[in-house]
């Protein structure tokens, strides 16, 4: 198991992070890892995407784009970001708040994103989050996240074992794909990072 440190340090840097999201947004719309999670989305029969730490909505606006009758909706523990999504994505559902405690009903939508959010729960945090996951979602799960073995904290970013964990709470199918070194030009992505897909 991951010892705990540091335990909030990523919760309150997020919630007071300042920056412009909008030019952050547009920096990254068009990042490599992106297209692959296009690309994973295509294999599947889907009407609906929530993602978890959506930030600005990059992700979403490309899914949009590549999926217009989709709904899209996002969370994000800081208030500017989604405030900014909101300006991009009106239509989109989009809150405030925490990926352990979700503000949606249950299987209210079809797939469950994340992108490099996963990473900054700590173990507790983790264990609630995914069960949110599996009370929310209807049909499949999409993480970018750092996976490792055997759990493992990298410079207070979480790294696990996703295929254990997601079986651990009855997730089926579950696959993990090495994120290719195109996908991300970053050392700790391109050794840890994964693309990580199941059946909810």
């Amino acid at each position: 198991m991951i010892q705990v440190i540091n335990e909030g340090f990523w919760k309150g840097w997020w919630v007071e992070r300042r920056e412009d999201w909008k030019q952050g947004y547009l920096s990254t719309l068009n990042h490599p890892h992106r297209d692959k999670i296009i690309e994973l989305l295509k294999q599947w029969d889907f009407d609906s995407v929530l993602e978890l730490g959506c930030n600005a909505a990059p992700n979403l606006v490309r899914i949009k784009q590549s999926f217009p009758l989709v709904k899209v909706g996002g969370i994000d523990i800081n208030e500017d970001s989604i405030e900014e999504a909101k300006k991009i994505l009106p239509e989109a559902e989009l809150i405030a708040g925490v990926a352990e405690v979700l503000p949606f009903p249950d299987k209210s939508y079809d797939v469950i994103l994340t992108d490099a959010t996963l990473i900054y729960l700590n173990w507790y945090e983790i264990e609630r989050c995914i069960k949110e996951i599996k009370r929310v979602g209807r049909k499949y799960v999409l993480f970018v996240e750092f996976l490792t073995r055997t759990n493992a904290l990298l410079e207070n970013l979480y790294s696990r074992n996703y295929d254990e964990l997601l079986k651990d709470f009855d997730f089926k199918d579950v696959k993990c794909q090495k994120m290719a070194k195109e996908d991300w030009d970053d050392e700790f992505w391109q050794k840890y990072g994964y693309y990580i897909t199941a059946k909810i």
